[in-house]
């Protein structure tokens, strides 16, 4: 049998231990708290029912109000309120793939509504937490933080990536992303899809007697003048190469689209910039060329391609007859002959 003094003296060191584990245990537990309430991102940890066990402090800055606010709400990850309603349906699978045991983590981005009504951009980590008995999932850690200036200069880049340098107007891939993009509107809609393909005239002996500075102000003159008449939903306004410019319009037909490209022919020409080295005008013109597809007789995937090669051919005849002037087709179907219209 232990003396009393023994025991005593092991009694102290036992609870001297517990105490400093104890102390420690709480210090941890006091910096995970202080960190998940100053840190920028805000943490958020759902249970299979799709409530919150856990939102951080943080949550006020990212989304305005108040945690006995969100709490009020029922907390749900997805219908709250917040998640912006075209992004609610990528979280909703994201969340019930943590949940079935076949995501255990990813990454999301989506957008999602301030209390003031603002929309930000946040960035999303989620983790699945395992039962540590049957190995069932019971919830999902999300850390979640505002990507909004990421966003926002990734919509630059990809918006300068579209523009031309020099005419500040869409550039070719722009051009091309919409062409497609349009042609497929047309045929949902069983509708008409118009090109106008446009050429500075003789803008070779514009540039070889002005030089290269003149050539690009007066690039970017006529570029201004032709987006003037291109500004309706879906229209577009493209430097299709060199001295070429590609106006597409949708919802057009051919009629009020050989009208279109007669007004730009007038309107570069009143501009007025001199261009004494042509026998075409003593002033800077273009000759337009005019193509109009129609869906109902043409929808094959294989028709934008025909469209451009008819708005090409259009310029063909209107360069070969004598330049600043407009001429037109219209494209029945990429199968069938291509009429001619004055």
């Amino acid at each position: 049998m232990k003396s009393p003094l023994r025991f005593a003296s092991a009694l102290l060191r036992k609870l001297k231990n517990r105490t400093g584990e104890e102390s420690r245990t709480s210090y941890e537990q006091e910096s995970l708290r202080l960190l998940a309430e100053n840190c920028g991102d805000v943490i958020f940890r759902f249970g299979v029912d799709g409530q919150a066990r856990y939102i951080s402090p943080s949550v006020k800055r990212l989304f305005g109000c108040s945690l006995k606010e969100i709490y009020s709400m029922g907390g749900n990850v997805v219908e709250n309120g917040f998640v912006y309603e075209e992004d609610q349906n990528a979280l909703a699978q994201a969340v019930q793939g943590h949940f079935s045991g076949k995501l255990p983590e990813t990454k999301l981005e989506f957008r999602v509504k301030q209390r003031g009504g603002a929309l930000i951009w946040v960035e999303t980590n989620c983790s699945t937490v395992l039962d540590p008995k049957s190995g069932r999932p019971t919830d999902i850690v999300f850390t979640m933080r505002d990507i909004s200036e990421k966003k926002a200069l990734e919509a630059q880049l990809e918006a300068f990536a579209r523009k031309d340098g020099l005419t500040g107007i869409a550039n070719r891939r722009a051009f091309d992303e919409a062409f497609e993009r349009e042609w497929r509107g047309a045929l949902r809609e069983d509708g008409a899809l118009s090109l106008l393909i446009i050429d500075v005239d003789c803008f070779k002996a514009f540039n070889d007697a002005n030089g290269h500075q003149a050539g690009d102000d007066c690039l970017r003159t006529v570029a201004a003048a032709i987006a003037e008449h291109a500004e309706q939903e879906g229209e577009l306004t493209a430097r299709y190469g060199g001295e070429e410019f590609a106006v597409i319009l949708p919802h057009t037909d051919h009629k009020r689209a050989l009208a279109t490209g007669e007004r730009i022919r007038f309107a570069v020409e009143a501009l007025a910039v001199p261009h004494p080295d042509t026998a075409v005008s003593s002033v800077v013109t273009v000759s337009v060329g005019v193509a109009t597809a129609m869906a109902a007789s043409g929808g094959t995937i294989e028709m934008p391609h025909g469209l451009l090669q008819a708005a090409d051919t259009a310029l063909y005849k209107a360069k070969t007859g004598g330049r600043n002037r407009v001429e037109g087709t219209l494209l029945f179907s990429p199968r069938e002959a291509i009429q001619t219209v004055a």
